[in-house]
Formats: structure tokens, C-alpha cells, sequence
């Protein structure tokens, strides 16, 4: 009789066991499969993100990061699977935020992006004036050491106002110009017009022929 009590007891304790690691084995299969579909959640999130990272390097024509890189482990703290989980999403979100801000930035003009596009001429074609004067200092000087002839003295004074001032029409054009075209919600280019400024060009040309003449007259 104490035999058959202690069957049952052990058979009893026996079937506890099996219940406890079939449960144990199920919630480990769940905490695996948790695990695994959180992984593939952070991988899908990771190959959209390297593809808009690496057409976004594209259009702003810079270098494409290496998004490969292996970490050194030597360097990296420790750490479990949820926590680099964690880590990996906010990287991830912190990439995009990152993203999203070179591309706004890509949108605006390469030269002083936030200033007025009067200004931004301004400047480029008051340093092509600048140029302009220089090389008729040195046609001056040419002329003087009789290097030109003395016909080419009006040339002298027409000529580098006005080719640098086609050079500062066309370098308004590049620096004015996104490297990143804006887009409509789907995604078409918009238009984006370049205000160039000729009449401001012309005007600062014109003053830079009638100054260097001044000059070579002696009034200034």
C-alpha cells in the first residue's frame, strides 16, 4: 500500500515536472518569438533608412557613409538584447531626424541660404567687379609698359566689366540654385526660379568702368 502511495506521489511529481518545463518552454517560445519579430521590426526599419540615406548622399552628391562599419566591441559597454533593441531604434530615429535636416538644408541655396537672393547677387557680383578691376589694372599696366597697344586702351576699360559680368550672371545662377529640388505631396519637382538681378549686374558694371576711367583720368 505505501508502495502504490508512493507511485502515485512520485508519478504526481512527475507530471508537475513535465507541466513546468512544458510552460517554461512555451513562455520561452514566446519570449523568442518576441525577440525575433522585435529584431525583424528593427531590421525593417534599418533597409528603408540606409536607401534613403544613400539616395539623399546621391542628390547632394557628397560621400555615402559607410553604414556597414563593424562596431569595436572592445569599446562598446555591455549591454542586453533589449537594451541594443532601444539603442538601435533611437539611432535609427536620430539618422532620419539627420536626414530629413540635410535634405532641407540640400533645398536652399548653396551661398547664404537664409539671406535675400538681392543680397546673395550683391555680393557675387560685387566680387566680379572686384575681379574686373584687377585684370584692368594689369591691361592698364600692359598698356603703360607698351605690352598693348594704345588702341586697346578703351577695350581696357569696356571689356573686363563686361565679361565679368556675364561671369557673375552665371555664377548667380549656381550659387542660387538648391542642389535638392523642393517636391509637391507627390513628389514631383517644383520649380524653382532663380532671381539673377541683371539690371543690378549692369548697373554695378557700368559704375566699375566709369570709376577705372575716373581713375586713369586722374580725378580720383
Amino acid at each position: 500500500m505505501n508502495q502504490t502511495s508512493d507511485y502515485d506521489q512520485l508519478l504526481y511529481q512527475l507530471e508537475r515536472l513535465r507541466a513546468t518545463d512544458a510552460q517554461s518552454s512555451s513562455s520561452a517560445r514566446e519570449r523568442l518569438a518576441a525577440t525575433a519579430a522585435a529584431v525583424r521590426a528593427v531590421a525593417d526599419q534599418a533597409d528603408p533608412c540606409e536607401t534613403e540615406i544613400t539616395d539623399t548622399a546621391a542628390l547632394l552628391r557628397a560621400g555615402v557613409p559607410d553604414l556597414r562599419a563593424p562596431v569595436d566591441q572592445a569599446e562598446a559597454p555591455p549591454t542586453d538584447l533589449d537594451a541594443e533593441l532601444a539603442a538601435a531604434t533611437a539611432a535609427l530615429r536620430r539618422a532620419e531626424t539627420h536626414r530629413l535636416a540635410a535634405v532641407r538644408a540640400g533645398q536652399l541655396p548653396p551661398l547664404l541660404p537664409r539671406a535675400q537672393a538681392l543680397l546673395r547677387n550683391l555680393i557675387v557680383y560685387g566680387l566680379s567687379m572686384v575681379a574686373a578691376v584687377v585684370v584692368q589694372v594689369i591691361m592698364a599696366r600692359m598698356v603703360a609698359t607698351g605690352q598693348i597697344s594704345d588702341n586697346l586702351s578703351t577695350w581696357v576699360v569696356v571689356m573686363p566689366p563686361l565679361l565679368f559680368l556675364v561671369v557673375g550672371y552665371v555664377c548667380t545662377g549656381i550659387v542660387g540654385t538648391p542642389r535638392i529640388p523642393m517636391t509637391d505631396r507627390r513628389g514631383e519637382p517644383i520649380p524653382f526660379n532663380v532671381y539673377r538681378s541683371p539690371r543690378l549686374g549692369a548697373t554695378l558694371s557700368v559704375l566699375t568702368c566709369v570709376g577705372f576711367l575716373l581713375w586713369q583720368l586722374g580725378v580720383l
